[in-house]
């Protein structure tokens, strides 16, 4: 004969007991199973918008880089004053302006050293006859943006989709120290060939051998 210990609990009251006490747990796995949707949901295909990035010309004036009225590509030519390597590309550079100059591509040197004041790259820029609207970036906005860690680096910036291309200008120099007496692989051009005929570009980033920038504290 079974024995109950106080009075009978309608099997409904139990249920409602038990309901109770799993609703804690219940309330947790719904929070966590939330919680992992958003975390494996896909990113948003639409692009983000770059940060706004202004810097000083030597000639004076403020301005954005990254916005020239219809430009197809935007080169950044990462230079210092005192680096060999930077100042022996100087003939190219100009060479290249005037071969893509006409098709939509504007060049634009930048100097990220932050000990290389405007006197002494104004000095620079005649010297070496290097006649493109030049940027102090002393404080690395476009260097970081850019992803460029020595001189002389290229970055080509494609107004609406961001940056394509980043790395040396050919491939002359093997090593510090050790170049060809020409290069035989021209990665700037052909990335601005890809850029200019729509298609993607194969090769995004190279290695530039070069003087490294120097990192801000």
């Amino acid at each position: 004969m079974r024995q109950f210990i106080g009075p009978a609990v309608p099997r409904r009251w139990r249920a409602l007991r038990l309901s109770a006490r799993l609703a804690p747990f219940w309330l947790l796995s719904f929070a966590l199973a939330a919680n992992f949707a958003a975390a494996t949901e896909p990113p948003s295909a639409k692009p983000d918008k770059p940060a706004s990035i202004r810097l000083q010309e030597v000639a004076g004036r403020w301005s954005e880089p990254l916005s020239e009225r219809g430009a197809k590509a935007i080169v950044f030519v990462f230079v210092s004053i005192e680096c060999p390597i930077s100042n022996s590309y100087a003939p190219k550079l100009r060479r290249l302006s005037e071969a893509f100059a006409s098709k939509g591509v504007v060049l634009r040197l930048v100097y990220p050293n932050p000990d290389e004041s405007k006197v002494k790259v104004k000095k620079h820029l005649k010297e070496y006859e290097l006649r493109f609207t030049a940027y102090l970036d002393p404080r690395h906005e476009l260097t970081r943006a850019a992803d460029v860690r020595v001189t002389p680096e290229a970055a080509v910036y494609v107004p609406g989709k961001g940056w394509v291309y980043h790395g040396r200008i050919d491939n002359r120099y093997i090593e510090l120290g050790k170049a060809r007496p020409a290069a035989t692989q021209e990665d700037l051009q052909e990335a601005l060939a890809a850029v200019l005929a729509g298609t993607p570009v194969k090769v995004s980033s190279t290695r530039a051998i070069g003087c490294s920038i120097p990192v801000l504290p």
